[in-house]
């Protein structure tokens, strides 16, 4: 009698997974073989090279793009800075021209109001003159005028000059000659007078 012993897992064949297949063998579809799936792996990855290429392409064209529209934009900015300097140039002759005008037209001013007589004020210092003072010249110079005469002490000639200082068309009144005359008592004297008060 035999007795029957357990086989260990060791000593259990290889089953094979049964074929459930049940087309019969010349309608089945052929088996793949490793030359076809290293073609397929060949055409994905020249697929996957040839699609990174044209996303690089894509990108180097939108940065040349970038590139010459900022090109450009200097190039537009560069011709406006040229355009604005030379107006600058312009603007700057034109000044120099408007600054000539303008010194010409104040030398001409001063030569028109050399020649003015301020005959309110000189008339005013006329009707100044105090008991005591008697007027020999008055002269006008370019922006003012010379008075001189004779008075008979110096305090006549201090209110003579305090009279003139009062006046609304007197700015400075500068004594340039007190001095006593060869007449007993008397005083001659020089104002310098400058228009251009109130």
């Amino acid at each position: 009698m035999a007795i029957a012993r357990r086989a260990s897992a060791r000593e259990i064949p290889y089953r094979q997974v049964p074929n459930l297949n049940i087309l019969p063998e010349e309608f089945r579809r052929p088996g793949i073989s490793v030359l076809r799936i290293i073609l397929v792996v060949v055409i994905i990855l020249e697929a996957g090279l040839g699609y990174f290429a044209l996303q690089s392409r894509a990108q180097g064209e939108q940065a040349v793009a970038t590139l010459e529209l900022q090109l450009g934009q200097t190039d537009g900015n560069i011709r406006r800075a040229r355009e604005d300097q030379a107006q600058a140039k312009d603007l700057q002759a034109s000044i120099g021209l408007l600054e000539q005008r303008l010194s010409q037209l104040q030398q001409d001013y001063r030569q028109v109001t050399r020649g003015r007589t301020y005959w309110p004020a000189l008339a005013r210092m006329v009707g100044l003159v105090p008991q005591g003072v008697t007027l020999t010249s008055v002269s006008q110079d370019e922006d003012g005028a010379r008075v001189s005469g004779m008075a008979s002490s110096y305090d006549t000639v201090m209110v003579y000059r305090q009279a003139l200082e009062g006046s609304p068309e007197v700015r400075l009144v500068v004594p340039e000659l007190l001095s006593a005359s060869g007449t007993a008592g008397s005083v001659a004297f020089v104002f310098v007078i400058k228009f251009g008060g109130e």
